[in-house]
């Protein structure tokens, strides 16, 4: 990293823009404050430093946000609690508050790839579309998942389940658990999906070069977006029912592998029905902790109870099978929940996204836009809470991909979209990024190639 800036926001929306010098690099255009990191700075430290010397305003550190990285600059958001008059050196010869849509030009460099199309820039100072629509499914989707995975667990009888087991037919445990039941539950659950498709395809404006944006019409009742829409969520419905079944299995290997009793046994597949492999090992070690009277230290156990866990513990004396089925009943109705937070706040975004998606496909197959095709760009939620290769992104793909583009990552690998399916976990788990798309001319992708 060479450099460093910040973007000043002003309460309502404004920005600040400093015209450099015409003797300075990249003169006579505007710009944020920054410059070089010197020895032994920190990006955050030179951000601030640079602002300080070239608009005279101290901006406090802990209120940095990084929003875009080229790899050699980083630029900050810092959200000013009023406008405020700037002392300019030498640099600068003049400064104004403009929106993002308004900026002054000629830009810099750097300044012009974070403001690529005035559009792009003003869905980037807001929530965008996708993760608005997203955020209203959200809560809906994961009591509808919550409610699927409890129908599930009250199918299973304990005392029945127990009898079952004791005879060794654990072969079709999985099956009778896993059965149509949660599917079924499942196609009701996923009915925030459709809207979150619908919607994230409705109301979307893409801007188009040299020409005023357009509002992009959709039509959800195309039969090619139907099929999609379908198939998309039963293959969501067949992933959960995998890892539910594996988390049954897993819990009867390891059993029968320590020689678990039928009546423990049955109480622990019931303890961990709509789990995956991992949460419900989880699970079954807490429960095993506690009967050992030890005080485990899961992160979603119910605290208010640690005082007696750690009474018993210190005593070595277990606590009551009631008490411990209490405690374990609470543990798993927390992690079946986070599950289903996951599952939800996941795939209600990647609705979403993809209702964006088939919302302009739909439109590049209108006659009127003959001769366009498409560019996409990262949005990342700019906050820190965004991965550091979310945070790089929209700096390395600084002039858009196509639609059928990889986007490319700091490590040299590639995603297609924020949560594609096909991309590691650890890049699309709870990510809340989202796309903006730009028309462009397809002579001018051809020229640009």
């Amino acid at each position: 990293m060479h450099g460093a800036g910040i973007q000043i926001v002003a309460p309502d929306g404004s920005q600040l823009f400093m015209l450099r010098s015409a003797n300075s690099v990249n003169g006579c255009t505007w710009a944020c404050p920054g410059g070089k990191i010197e020895e032994g700075e920190t990006a955050e430290d030179a951000a601030v430093r640079e602002t300080q010397e070239e608009a005279g305003y101290d901006v406090p550190k802990a209120a940095l946000r990084p929003i875009y990285d080229t790899g050699r600059f980083l630029v900050f958001r810092y959200d000013a609690p009023a406008r405020f008059r700037p002392q300019l050196n030498d640099e600068h010869t003049a400064f104004c508050w403009a929106q993002p849509e308004d900026a002054p030009a000629p830009l810099h460099p750097t300044m012009s790839a974070v403001f690529s199309a005035s559009a792009i820039a003003k869905a980037r100072s807001r929530k965008p579309h996708a993760v608005r629509v997203a955020e209203k499914a959200e809560p809906l989707l994961a009591g509808g998942l919550v409610s699927a995975f409890e129908a599930l667990r009250n199918r299973l009888h304990l005392p029945s389940l127990a009898a079952f087991v004791s005879h060794y037919r654990l072969a079709g445990v999985p099956q009778i658990a896993a059965s149509g039941v949660l599917r079924a539950h499942l196609r009701l659950a996923l009915a925030p999906l459709d809207h979150a498709f619908l919607q994230g395809g409705q109301g979307i404006t893409v801007p188009i070069v040299r020409k005023a944006a357009v509002a992009v019409s959709f039509d959800v009742s195309n039969p090619r977006t139907a099929e999609f829409l379908d198939r998309y969520k039963m293959d969501l419905i067949r992933q959960i029912d995998e890892q539910t079944r594996a988390g049954i299995e897993q819990i009867i290997t390891t059993g029968v592998r320590a020689g678990t009793s039928g009546d423990t046994l049955a109480r622990q597949i019931r303890d961990t029905v709509g789990l995956t492999q991992r949460q419900a090992q989880a699970v079954a070690n807490y429960r095993a902790a506690l009967e050992a009277a030890q005080a485990p230290g899961n992160k979603l156990r119910d605290r208010r109870f640690d005082p007696t866990v750690n009474r018993a513990a210190a005593a070595g004396a277990p606590l009551g099978q009631e008490r411990i089925d209490a405690l374990v009943e609470r543990y798993r109705q927390r992690y079946i929940a986070y599950r289903a937070m996951t599952i939800a706040r996941t795939e209600s975004l990647r609705a979403a996204n993809m209702g964006g998606r088939a919302s302009v496909i739909q439109a590049l197959n209108d006659p009127e836009m003959q001769g366009f095709t498409a560019k996409r760009f990262w949005l990342n939620a700019g906050d820190s809470k965004v991965r550091p290769d979310h945070v790089a992104l929209p700096g390395l793909n600084s002039d858009g991909v196509g639609m059928d583009e990889p986007f490319a990552l700091p490590d040299g690998s590639t995603i297609m979209f924020p949560h594609d399916p096909d991309a590691d976990p650890s890049e699309t788990v709870n990510c809340r990024c989202s796309l903006q798309y730009q028309f462009v001319p397809i002579d001018e992708t051809l020229e640009a190639a």
